[in-house]
């Protein structure tokens, strides 16, 4: 493994950065205290996730295979349950 593969597998490469992004998006929107601003948080974890896919699934001749393969399972799959989570926090906190 390369440095870079290494930091793809330690979550710490460029594309995840919005997975981050996402994550904490859904934090904010936990914590939101109106509706208005957990749909601003929702949206934004929606479109990072859905960037972080866009960006982290191209497939890089240096990485080995195994990885490649993971890339194209795991960053759709995030995306996935990135709105999920929007919308089980929605039903949780702010549907009433």
């Amino acid at each position: 493994m390369k440095s870079r593969e290494i930091l793809e597998w330690l979550s710490l490469a460029p594309a995840d950065f919005p997975c981050w992004l996402a994550v904490g998006s859904l934090v904010g929107m936990w914590f939101a205290s109106t509706l208005f601003m957990a749909i601003l948080f929702g949206v934004g974890a929606v479109i990072s996730s859905v960037i972080a896919c866009w960006y982290g699934m191209s497939a890089r001749s240096e990485f080995s295979k195994a990885t490649n393969a993971s890339k194209l399972i795991l960053y759709p799959l995030f995306a996935a349950m990135v709105v999920i989570a929007v919308g089980v926090i929605y039903v949780a906190r702010h549907a009433s």
